[in-house]
């Protein structure tokens, strides 16, 4: 009996891992039989057994040795550090000093693991040339029966994982045990393998195993095991067997309440298996009962979770918050633990607040797990997407008990936050407060009475606003624009822009002023989002507030200190810029009528733009001032060049002024709005064309490029050089950086080689189109630039690499389209080499794109066409193949390497060469002058349709999995033909534009007997019994590979 022997050769090895655990996870670890133990119960119909009576001491000594493994194993899994117990060495010497090691470890670990390090102490004298045997050439058979033992080295991987793989396996074994065994309803009956006293062995280990155990792998998988147990125990007829989840439940949350320092449940690592364990208990409850333990656990754990006054006993806390973290997880339970979201959520704020850092922490996990079943799983990059937020008026009327603890708590932190103490009184809760409520909308029914109303939250959060922590006073003016109705917004704004101080006033708070423009800006960004803003009242709010704002304009100037409200208050002006530069009506100028450009170009005048900054001055927001001044002045730049008739000294800044900056963060959002600019008019978007501020300044960008060394502003300083035509800057390189046409040509050819991806594709392109502006300009002596040709055809097939990013092999497709028309058009050979193969599939398409464009062109489709079929059909060297190998016997051998697959790329091949043909013919209505060719082509199709039916009839029949190389070709051979088929059949007029929407590797084999030519069908009628699913099944594998 299979199940017999593997439990013999089992014990053999439980023994010899009872003598030497360290020998055992390195010759012969035992997880390996178990797993197949349980692989051949499973196979079995244990429910309708003839040999009860011989089945029952099986199971029971399946039993007992699945104990003695657990046993053997279980000291490392349930250690303090099961990943420490022995130190990585894997030399040999390192195996004489392994019994000092452990006795070094062994005081450290408080589960008394390797009291004994048996493996040293029964082999005092062991030869060092036995060390070094090579473990995987070991006969375990040979290994355990034999007289002698060879040993080697132990690493901790290799005494962990057969440990914890071990306990794994008994615990699945144990689970299927349960979950197919037949049990007896009472000890004297004789139809049932496990008796009730079984099973609660079977249940005391699995908590003993989940409640102890310190490794993830093992208590994870262990769960399994048990989940299987108690889903039979609910099931079960027993009355004392239905019993045992409850009182093992009950039991677990008593140890729980009354843990201490001294229990076994390990109160790290996320309380380890004990959430594992009550999960079990609770999802395999029947959900449509009353849930009576799923209400019984949850009132005790959240009575657990809640703050306490004894900060020496916080381990039931743990746990508790530990535990309501994996049951809020778990999906199984679904809405049932939905009405505990809320006490859930209370007892995760207040925890925070916890001197102790472990509740801290478990608070913060079950913070977590808790917004995510709230507002579900992220959708969306942005955090506050709407899809992963809701109403206030729906969170609070799903969850009425938190909007008063969330108001109280609130007012709480706020008055901390406005408490007038020497120390700031950095409130921990500040911050999940602010989570929740930045996650919140404003509902339509708002503006009506309610009791759930977010009016009364609008204070509270302005004052956290003066939070001392950046990072709250940010989330703070996130969470407000939710709670302000559009229509509010505006007189929002201006009551916060008017608690600001004025220039004169002695004593201020940086906090205060900053966190209030934060507030100021995300309304008036909400604000300009909304769909208001065809309201005829929204440039007249504008207005008002552009008022209000020049009232305080000397926080954006150098009166004021701190250059991170500055920062703030400049992106409050650019905010509005773009505001009402979009609301211009009848071409009103709001801004020059308010005299807002005037005070604009004041602050940029008396910025260190024009100043400049002290030697090696630092300060807190620099790099954030710096950026929001070069947004403000570039609106006014651009502002100013727009004016009819305006002058270039009366523009405040020049371009060139601001890409001399010595800051890069300066260079860089000149340089992107300077790109994108350039942008447009390459591509024929702008309405203008190129504004005039921008001509005649390659000589500039050349001079820049030399000596740009900030990677990203050098990568826009190539891409706009790219934008601009060669012919207007090219002849100036000898002038401006001394250096020729060619010599420009090879130093971007060496950027394109030596850089990082981006620059390389960038430089790439760059020196491609230096190149083709070169062969134009020099038509009569090629030869003088026919190194750096060659060059640049290196560049190319370079770049074309394996291992290089896909951004570089894609920019060497657009590089090879956009140069192609002008290499192949030309009269005199440019060219003579053969491209590497470029390993993306556009390559191909673009490339079969471009010779049919090519034929239509030079008026060669007529002497081109046969030849495009000829590649389509194939050179018939695969049929010949096939051929020649069905008369071959050869033996296979196991895992023998047998031929490359290359048929997906000759399908893909197939697909595209046949799409361009028929987009070629369509469009150019063209049909062959000759009916020989014709006549000449369907022959030699005709011809290849027999000879693939011949050799189809003659492959022997087989199962689909295990089909021939040969019946492959044949299949792909077959397409091929097909393929020539449909152009021939659309050449001569017999399908129509349907036909050609449906393609041969697209269809199935019924939907291709209706648009197929007689002569197809009867290639496929004769395939026989290979067609159809076969056929279908082989396509679809492929379709996938490719």
């Amino acid at each position: 009996m299979v199940i017999k022997c593997l439990m013999e050769n089992l014990e053999e090895e439980v023994y010899q891992a009872e003598n030497s655990l360290l020998q055992a996870a390195a010759s012969f670890p035992m997880y390996g039989r178990v797993h197949c133990i349980t692989g051949a119960l499973q196979k079995l119909s244990l429910n309708s057994l003839q040999l009860v009576s011989e089945w029952r001491p099986v199971v029971e000594k399946l039993l007992l040795m699945s104990y003695r493994l657990s046993t053997v194993v279980s000291p490392v899994i349930q250690s303090s550090s099961p990943e420490g117990l022995i130190p990585m060495d894997t030399d040999s010497e390192s195996a004489s000093r392994l019994q000092m090691i452990l006795n070094e470890i062994q005081p450290r670990d408080t589960n008394d693991y390797f009291n004994q390090a048996k493996i040293l102490k029964e082999h005092d004298s062991f030869d060092m040339k036995d060390l070094n045997a090579s473990v995987v050439n070991i006969d375990i058979s040979t290994e355990i029966k034999g007289k002698e033992v060879k040993t080697c080295d132990v690493t901790a991987q290799m005494v962990l994982v057969c440990c914890w793989r071990s306990m794994k396996e008994v615990a699945l074994l144990l689970g299927t045990l349960c979950q197919l065994l037949p049990m007896q309803p009472v000890p004297e009956s004789s139809d049932g393998l496990l008796t009730v006293e079984q099973v609660k062995e079977i249940g005391d280990y699995f908590k003993q195993h989940l409640l102890q155990s310190r490794h993830r792998g093992a208590f994870e998988l262990a769960y399994t095991g048990f989940v299987k147990l108690t889903e039979v125990l609910n099931r079960c007829p027993n009355v004392s067997l239905q019993k045992l989840p409850e009182q093992w439940l009950w039991s677990v949350l008593e140890e729980i309440k009354c843990s201490d320092p001294s229990s076994k449940l390990c109160a790290t690592r996320r309380s380890a298996g004990i959430p594992f364990y009550i999960q079990a208990l609770l999802a395999s409850e029947p959900k449509k009962g009353k849930m009576d333990l799923l209400k019984i656990t949850m009132k005790e754990l959240i009575s657990l979770a809640g703050p306490t006054d004894d900060l020496q006993s916080t381990v039931p806390q743990v746990h508790a918050l530990n535990i309501l973290r994996a049951l809020f997880r778990d999906t199984r339970l679904g809405e049932n633990i939905i009405p505990y979201v809320a006490d859930g959520a209370k007892a995760a704020i207040l925890g925070f607040t916890s001197p102790v850092w472990a509740v801290r922490n478990s608070s913060t996990l079950l913070f977590s797990a808790l917004i995510t079943r709230i507002f579900g799983v992220k959708r969306a990059k942005d955090e506050l997407s709407k899809t992963n937020r809701m109403t206030g008026r729906e969170f609070f009327s799903r969850f009425p008990e938190l909007y008063p603890f969330l108001l109280k708590q609130l007012e709480t932190v706020a008055n901390a936050v406005d408490s007038d103490m020497g120390e700031p009184n950095r409130h921990p809760s500040m911050f999940l407060l602010l989570l929740v409520l930045e996650r919140l909308y404003p509902s339509p029914m708002d503006g009506t009475s309610s009791a759930l109303s977010m009016g009364p939250f609008v204070p509270f959060i302005m004052r956290c606003g003066h939070s001392p922590v950046y990072h709250s006073r940010e989330m703070a003016a996130r969470a407000l624009v939710p709670f302000v109705m559009i229509d509010h917004i505006p007189n929002t704004i201006r009551t916060l822009l008017a608690t600001l101080p004025s220039c004169t006033d002695q004593c201020f708070r940086q906090n205060h002023i900053h966190g209030t423009l934060l507030q100021v800006f995300h309304l008036l960004q909400a604000y300009s989002d909304s769909k208001h803003r065809t309201n005829s009242d929204f440039q007249h709010e504008l207005t008002d507030i552009t008022v209000c704002t020049k009232a305080k304009l000397w926080l954006a100037k150098r009166q004021n200190p701190c250059l991170v409200t500055r920062a703030v208050y400049i992106d409050i002006l650019f905010l509005l810029t773009c505001c009402l530069n979009k609301s211009v009506k009848d071409n009103q100028p709001v801004l020059e009528s308010l005299g807002f450009w005037e005070e604009v170009r004041g602050i940029i005048s008396g910025s260190e733009l024009i100043t400049g900054f002290p030697c090696a001055f630092k300060a807190p927001g620099l790099p954030q001032y710096l950026e929001s001044l070069t947004r403000l002045t570039i609106a006014a730049v651009w502002a100013a060049a727009a004016k009819s008739g305006e002058r270039e000294r009366d523009v405040p800044i020049s371009f060139s002024q601001l890409l001399e900056s010595a800051f890069p963060e300066v260079r860089s959002l000149t340089l992107e709005a300077l790109l994108e600019k350039f942008l447009s008019a390459a591509s024929g978007l702008g309405e203008k064309g190129l504004p005039p501020l921008l001509c005649n300044m390659g000589e500039k960008f050349l001079l820049l490029a030399m000596k740009e060394n900030h990677p990203e502003c050098f990568c826009k300083i190539l891409k706009i050089l790219h934008c601009m035509d060669p012919g207007e800057w090219l002849p100036q390189t000898e002038h401006c950086v001394h250096l020729t046409p060619k010599e420009f040509l090879i130093w971007t050819m060496d950027v394109a080689s030596n850089e990082r991806s981006e620059i390389q594709s960038v430089a790439l392109r760059l020196a491609s189109k230096v190149i083709s502006h070169l062969m134009q300009t020099c038509v009569e002596n090629r030869e003088l630039i026919a190194a750096e040709l060659k060059q640049w055809v290196q560049l190319v097939i370079l770049s074309c690499e394996d291992h290089l990013p896909t951004e570089s092999r894609l920019a060497v497709v657009e590089v090879l389209t956009s140069t192609a028309p002008l290499f192949l058009t030309n009269p005199h050979p440019i060219l003579e080499f053969a491209f590497c193969q470029v390993d993306a599939s556009i390559a191909l398409a673009l490339a079969l794109a471009v010779l049919c464009d090519l034929l239509q062109q030079w008026n060669q489709l007529a002497p081109g066409l046969p030849i495009l079929l000829g590649w389509l059909l194939g050179d018939g060297d695969d049929l010949v193949v096939c051929v020649e190998s069905m008369h071959q016997v050869e033996e296979d051998y196991l895992f023998e390497k047998a031929e490359v697959n290359f048929w997906a790329e000759t399908l893909i091949f197939v697909k595209y060469l046949c799409k361009h043909l028929f987009c070629l013919l369509s469009k150019s209505g063209w049909r062959l002058p000759s009916p020989e060719m014709l006549c000449h082509l369907q022959r030699m199709v005709s011809e290849q349709c027999r000879l693939l039916s011949q050799l189809f009839r003659e492959l022997p029949p087989a199962a689909e999995f295990v089909k021939t190389v040969e019946f492959t070709r044949l299949r792909i051979q077959e397409e091929r033909t097909l393929a020539c088929l449909k152009l021939l059949a659309f050449l001569e007029g017999k399908e129509g534009e349907d036909t050609l929407v449906l393609s041969v590797w697209d269809s199935s084999a019924e939907a291709r007997q209706l648009t197929l030519p007689r002569t197809e069908q009867h290639v496929e009628e004769n395939l026989g019994d290979w067609d159809g699913g076969m056929c279908g099944f082989f396509l679809t594998n492929l379709q996938e590979t490719c």
